[in-house]
């Protein structure tokens, strides 16, 4: 996919804007959300335009393993860099379970490492993304788009956003 006049790879088309901007995936012709990460219809993956502050990364999809999850994590936190987006939403899920889940508890490891050495400015788990929850209200105060986020509010485990420091 192409984002008109740009060459980058990605979208071939842009409606629209903000929250609800729409692009036309160049594998089946759907408009779908420029934000989601993924066609809704034909399953492919959509890099988020350059100049948007926010991508979703389902990295549970294809049920990779703890080091094919976090390699790709390194690799999506490396390019949001590049593209200036601000705010990376991991979908890593909660495991089948429902206790935890083996992708969730290493990356969040991941994401501790790299706080400490400074290669992300932070993360927030998915269940401290409410107003309740002063981190949750502190990401909200940094990055306003994120109130619209499907999640906000939902104390959802199986999500993590990272803040990715440029």
């Amino acid at each position: 996919m192409m984002i008109a006049g740009t060459g980058m790879a990605g979208v071939d088309k842009m409606m629209g804007g903000g929250r609800h901007m729409k692009i036309v995936c160049s594998m089946c012709g759907e408009a779908v959300n420029a934000l989601s990460g993924e066609c809704r219809y034909c399953g492919s993956e959509i890099d988020a335009p350059t100049g948007i502050p926010y991508k979703s990364v389902n990295v549970e999809k294809g049920w990779p393993t703890v080091e094919e999850a976090r390699e790709r994590t390194r690799q999506e936190i490396a390019q949001a860099k590049a593209r200036g987006v601000k705010v990376l939403k991991i979908i890593h899920g909660y495991g089948s379970s429902g206790v935890g889940g083996k992708l969730k508890q290493a990356l969040l490891a991941t994401f501790s490492n790299l706080a400490r050495g400074k290669h992300i400015a932070g993360f927030l788990k998915g269940e401290d993304f409410h107003e309740f929850n002063q981190a949750g209200r502190s990401i909200i105060l940094q990055f306003p788009f994120l109130q619209s986020d499907a999640d906000y509010g939902r104390k959802n485990e199986g999500v993590t956003l990272v803040a990715v420091a440029i």
